[in-house]
């Protein structure tokens, strides 16, 4: 097995790559790691002999499951796209909580558009479904110890995926960063979960407009989406240490 794993992984570098005559064999790729992932599960007492930590056969496994998901990410397009990393993310953390590191509390850092526990999309995205992300399973099948945290900005600098530093948009009357912004601290934290209703909360659990990324306006209601919200009043972009490849 070990040699048709080299073999096949020589082909990965091009299966990630847009879609291309040379490329298209990601199926193929998907099948095999399934297949894989399938070989630990059978063969985990004969394993257990060469490693006796459980955990290495545990996240070889886990690692297999993963490069499938991978394969069938670049393959599809639209919501699937999304959908199908975002289930992945999930089913990694759960093997995180439940396999790996049991019983311990685990801090993950991810997009507010990962995170939120009703998924995002809808029209005033421009998308035109909603799109389960990884706080949907994640509130789904943990609800009970979760806590989330939306991160948001109103004023500076910031930079994207490919390091392109842009400037963060002027939030809208009304919104959740122009709600904030009246606080008189650079930075504000919110607990959601245990706040009263009252005039002053009222704006938790109704529509409200926000900014992804400092840029585009989305409606969310923050209390059907969060824990809390931590606000920062104005950022600057990264001074990277290293360029990108």
């Amino acid at each position: 097995y070990g040699r048709r794993v080299q073999t096949m992984v020589r082909g990965l570098r091009g299966a990630t790559a847009p879609a291309t005559p040379e490329n298209t064999d990601r199926e193929r790729l998907a099948s095999f790691y399934d297949s894989l992932a399938t070989w630990f599960g059978a063969n985990e007492e004969r394993l257990f002999a060469s490693y006796p930590d459980a955990r290495v056969t545990a996240m070889a496994r886990q690692t297999a499951i993963s490069m499938s998901r991978l394969m069938r990410h670049v393959s599809s397009g639209g919501t699937a796209r999304t959908e199908t990393r975002d289930r992945g993310m999930a089913d990694n953390l759960d093997f995180l909580l439940d396999v790996l590191h049991p019983g311990r509390k685990v801090i993950v850092w991810a997009h507010n558009s990962h995170i939120q526990h009703r998924g995002f999309g809808g029209d005033s995205t421009g998308v035109a479904e909603r799109m389960r992300t990884m706080g949907t399973w994640v509130a789904e099948r943990r609800r009970h110890e979760l806590y989330t945290i939306g991160l948001y900005m109103y004023r500076g600098g910031a930079a994207n995926n490919a390091r392109k530093v842009y400037r963060v948009r002027d939030a809208a009357p009304g919104s959740l960063e122009a709600i904030l912004h009246r606080a008189p601290w650079k930075y504000t934290f919110v607990d959601l979960s245990r706040a009263t209703p009252e005039p002053g909360s009222a704006w938790m659990t109704r529509p409200v407009v926000v900014k992804e990324w400092g840029l585009n306006n989305v409606t969310i209601v923050p209390r059907a989406e969060y824990d809390g919200l931590l606000f920062i009043d104005t950022t600057w972009p990264p001074q990277y240490v290293f360029r990108a490849r």
